[in-house]
């Protein structure tokens, strides 16, 4: 007896895809969709929950849809992450590069680090 259950999981590249590509505000919805896809193939008794009983098309509801909200959220909060932490990084690098070129030669009359601004008060009111 063949089984379709390895085509079930083939969306995981498209999920994938969405992560990277969209980040969290693409992945959640793709997650949503191939979840809701699955979800009526199931009530119907097709594709991949063709010839079992409902207790096995539930078991094998349950683990797709936790790992297409696993594999398509997380993914999607890593490549967010790293995107944020390569842009820290370009600022951190702008602000060396600032800094360098205030310690150049003939620029010694300039004050380094930047007196700090503040908007309290000294005291005297």
């Amino acid at each position: 007896m063949s089984s379709s259950m390895n085509l079930l999981f083939l969306v995981s590249p498209c999920l994938i895809w969405a992560a990277f590509r969209f980040e969290r505000a693409g992945a959640a919805p793709c997650a949503l969709l191939v979840s809701t896809v699955a979800i009526v193939a199931a009530a119907e008794g097709s594709g991949p929950f063709a010839h079992h009983d409902l207790f096995t098309n539930m078991v094998i509801l349950q683990a797709f849809n936790g790992i297409t909200a696993l594999t398509a959220l997380l993914l999607a909060a890593v490549v967010t992450e790293r995107r944020t932490t390569h842009q820290q990084i370009q600022q951190v690098v702008a602000q060396l590069t600032e800094a360098l070129a205030r310690l150049e030669p003939g620029r010694a009359g300039e004050q380094w680090p930047p007196p700090r601004h503040t908007d309290q008060g000294d005291g005297d009111g």
